[in-house]
């Protein structure tokens, strides 16, 4: 037992010091794999209409968003193919979008009303950083994204006061 909660709380450290990334895989069946999967689901975020709720899960051994009902009755549904994080609803709630390491922004059409359902992914906007969580839909279409801008170099000003007071004359 120590070995899987070590392995755990390794994890917990790793995500403290900023490592999102970070995944924890379990394939015990017990508590400890509960606990180590309820770790490894994060980004929750609520339909507009608030019956759904989209969240990133590893169950499948990388990050995948997933959608299920909010008050727990039916299956949840894999909407993400390729590994995904940060899910975000239009405001319409016609559509989820969601970032890929690999594709950038993607969309998937879904249907709310009723039976969840949802087609499959869409690229939208390539060539976007897939590290920032710090994006929206916008009512027009348009996203609003905040992107992280490198930090401009340094610059170094040396100060000599009095160095010629030990020089003689």
């Amino acid at each position: 037992v120590s070995r899987p909660i070590t392995k755990l709380l390794s994890g917990i450290d790793d995500v403290a010091k900023g490592d999102l990334s970070h995944v924890i895989l379990s394939e015990r069946d017990d508590e400890i794999g509960t606990i180590a999967t309820r770790f490894n689901e994060s980004s929750p975020k609520f339909s507009r209409d608030g019956r759904w709720l989209a969240y990133v899960s590893n169950e499948t051994g990388r990050p995948e968003v997933f959608v299920r009902a909010v008050n727990g009755g039916g299956a949840k549904t894999q909407i993400s193919t390729t590994s995904a994080v940060f899910p975000v609803w239009s405001t319409d709630g016609r559509e989820l979008f969601f970032r890929s390491p690999s594709f950038g922004v993607q969309s998937v059409a879904v249907q709310t009303s009723g039976a969840f359902n949802a087609g499959l992914p869409r690229d939208i906007l390539k060539g976007v950083p897939s590290l920032s969580p710090a994006y929206d839909a916008l009512p027009d279409g348009r996203f609003l994204m905040i992107e992280q801008l490198a930090a401009p170099a340094r610059k170094q000003i040396n100060l000599v006061v009095r160095a010629l007071d030990n020089v003689k004359r």
